[in-house]
């Protein structure tokens, strides 16, 4: 018990260091060369190896694609005790949303972009489409290599009820490769067995593997933060 506790104080103190320089950029403060979609729901800044870097998360509202727009001009009316409707409702049975994330680096006048993480949820039919990010996004040295490894977390889902579990996505960047985790979270009212399913379903890409130990341990730490809802 007392070496993981030292273990994880070592993993927080790791992960302090890392992101004493990180700020939080407004969107007006973006570069206008920084091309992004959506709008912008969280964006910092720091500075490590690479110079300065921009991690900027976007969110699109709730969209329906045209095609369904005009599918829905197609359906029959009916008249039922005087109230003319369609079938059913396309509006809400094609929803899309989607979760970007941006890493751009900039040093003097030069704006790259290193990475980006294009996630959605498409063809939602029930009342409730889910796509949020859990947190901002996190950073980390672990490796103590100069550059940091970027974590985000964030839940993709459509449910009827709130007892149907979620999509969650832990994602981490280390230079250009992306590494994921994916599961379901647990509903507040889930039983021992369906907690035991879902434990058993997570998956890991098998390039965590190859990572220094104590990124997969923070791995493990942060996707237990954020498994429960």
């Amino acid at each position: 018990m007392r070496t993981k506790f030292v273990l994880l104080l070592a993993l927080i103190a790791l992960t302090v260091n890392a992101q004493q320089d990180v700020k939080d950029v407004s969107s007006n403060q973006i570069p206008t060369e920084m091309k992004i979609k959506g709008n912008v729901v969280s964006a910092i800044s720091y500075k490590d190896a690479y110079g300065l870097n921009y991690i900027i998360q976007t969110e699109t509202a709730l969209l329906t694609p045209k095609s369904a727009v005009e599918a829905a001009k197609k359906y029959e009316l009916i008249n039922v005790n005087g109230r003319v409707d369609t079938i059913r409702d396309v509006v809400s049975d094609y929803r899309i949303k989607g979760l970007f994330v941006y890493h751009y680096t900039q040093n003097n006048d030069s704006v790259n972009l290193l990475w980006k993480n294009l996630d959605n949820v498409t063809d939602c039919s029930y009342k409730y489409l889910k796509g949020e990010y859990l947190t901002k996004p996190l950073l980390t040295d672990l490796d103590n290599n100069g550059v940091a490894e970027v974590w985000l977390v964030y839940q993709l889902g459509c449910r009827d009820t709130a007892t149907v579990p979620l999509g969650m996505k832990l994602v981490l960047y280390q230079d250009k490769n992306a590494y994921v985790i994916r599961g379901m979270r647990q509903t507040l009212h889930a039983s021992e067995k369906e907690i035991q399913e879902l434990e058993s379903a997570v998956k890991a890409d098998a390039g965590f593997n190859n990572l220094h130990p104590a990124i997969k341990n923070y791995a493990r730490e942060l996707w237990n933060k954020y498994k429960k809802e």
